[in-house]
């Protein structure tokens, strides 16, 4: 889902369903962090080409899912959570890219809280 953002009413107070919650993690910076990653880090440190497209799946799906779960009060314990589900489903089946993604995408999100 979106976060409700309205603008102010006219007499300048702003009602309580406009509040949008904030994570206690810097989004811009962990956006920065998968930037990084798919502009030169990932070609830079990891050299099996199939491996590093298997890695960037799992990192734009863990954005992706990330920016679902932003505007909640406990975004960054759901982020977590599935993160945990998701590497746990990935070891079961020997998917090693998606795993070792996973895991740098909550290190990357460690990094900014």
């Amino acid at each position: 889902g979106s976060s409700p953002r309205r603008e102010p009413n006219t007499t300048g107070s702003v009602d309580e369903a406009s509040v949008t919650v904030a994570t206690p993690m810097d989004e811009e910076a962990f956006a920065r962090r998968v930037g990084v990653w798919f502009e030169r880090e990932g070609r830079e440190t990891v050299p099996d080409r199939a491996y590093l497209r298997q890695m960037n799946m799992a990192i734009a799906l863990a954005a992706s899912r990330w920016n679902e779960f932003a505007a909640e009060p406990d975004a960054v314990d759901r982020m977590h959570a599935w993160l945990d589900e998701v590497e746990r489903r990935a070891k079961a089946r020997g998917a090693k890219a998606r795993a070792e993604a996973f895991a740098l995408v909550r290190a990357w999100m460690d990094e900014v809280s």
